[in-house]
């Protein structure tokens, strides 16, 4: 949601004072344009493609498993390839 706020002119501050609100504010926003820079750089840098990682806590939702394993939960045991994993059965002690 954006608000928009205007200024009448009796309301309006002095031309000095306008000319240092506006300095400021163009230092904030260089400033944060720098911090926004320097967080794309950080999250460049930390980012992996893939998001299969053992530990996870996954749900089938193929109907090609079969009906025993669709909508069933399960962890990652072992990843290999990037997007192919084994997983356990939370509710059953299967592969």
């Amino acid at each position: 949601m954006f608000v928009e706020a205007r200024l009448d002119e009796e309301d309006s501050p002095s031309t000095s004072k306008r000319s240092s609100l506006s300095n400021n504010s163009a230092k904030k926003s260089s400033l944060g344009e720098i911090m926004e820079m320097e967080e794309m750089r950080k999250e460049k840098t930390n980012h992996k493609d893939y998001w299969l990682f053992e530990n996870t806590v996954v749900k089938i939702l193929t109907k090609k498993l079969g009906e025993d394993y669709y909508k069933k939960k399960g962890i990652i045991e072992k990843v290999e390839y990037r997007s192919v994993a084994y997983v356990r059965l939370l509710e059953k002690d299967t592969r």
